[in-house]
């Protein structure tokens, strides 16, 4: 046995001018940043990318040396930290961990 859904009525338009369908400020939605989201134009996402790239094999030759550099260890600490916010104002969540690994792995040898 089949139960009757309500359904809506939609209204018909008026027969006044057109300009009474535009929607008025009130009615769209506000396109203001909020604090979870901020926008950023689209070559920062490679921009960042490449930079975590070359930090990414700096890192790997200063901390493959048996002696590494502190001094150049602590600038690519610098620049990974950097690049944390980076990554977390862009909203790549994802990269969060492999760049706190990163930042931890640096710290070990400071």
């Amino acid at each position: 046995m089949l139960t009757p859904v309500p359904t809506k009525r939609w209204k018909r338009p008026s027969a006044g001018p057109a300009e009474s369908m535009v929607p008025t400020a009130a009615e769209m939605p506000c396109d203001a940043p909020t604090e979870e989201f901020f926008a950023a134009p689209a070559s920062s996402a490679g921009e960042v990318a490449d930079v975590l790239r070359r930090t990414t094999l700096k890192a790997h030759h200063a901390l493959k040396e048996t002696h590494p550099n502190l001094e150049t260890l602590r600038a690519i600490r610098a620049e990974v930290t950097g690049l944390e916010g980076d990554i977390e104002r862009l909203g790549l969540r994802g990269l969060g961990p492999f760049i706190g690994s990163l930042r931890r792995r640096i710290e070990s040898f400071l």
